[in-house]
């Protein structure tokens, strides 16, 4: 997020930058807290109905062109995700077994491995 910036202006703008797509009908799902030593992120999820736009791989402005870490922007099945080893996706990806485990997860989660 940029100073002053709306989870929702920072959704928008992330998406535009990373994919090339406008974000235009979405809506707040949930929140994930990472907690990893050293590191710490609150993780925002939306979920997005509708865009514009052509999608392509776009890149992070954060870092430097040596230093991307976006190698590729691709659709994925379900059974896609779950051929990945976990330690390649996200920890909200870990056992699902269709969309509607994402879509419809709410409230609050959190990924601790100190406390596992």
């Amino acid at each position: 997020m940029e100073l002053g910036e709306t989870a929702e202006q920072t959704l928008v703008r992330e998406l535009q930058e990373e994919s090339g797509v406008l974000a235009i009908d979405y809506e707040f799902a949930f929140i994930h807290e990472f907690l990893d030593p050293p590191l710490h992120a609150i993780e925002l999820f939306f979920i997005v109905h509708q865009v514009e736009g052509s999608v392509l791989l776009g890149n992070d402005p954060e870092m430097p062109i040596h230093m991307q870490m976006l190698e590729e922007l691709c659709f994925m099945s379900v059974e896609e995700i779950n051929s990945l080893p976990d330690e390649c996706k996200h920890h909200v990806l870990v056992g699902l077994t269709d969309f509607n485990d994402l879509t419809q997860k709410r409230g609050y989660s959190i990924f601790n491995p100190q406390a596992i």
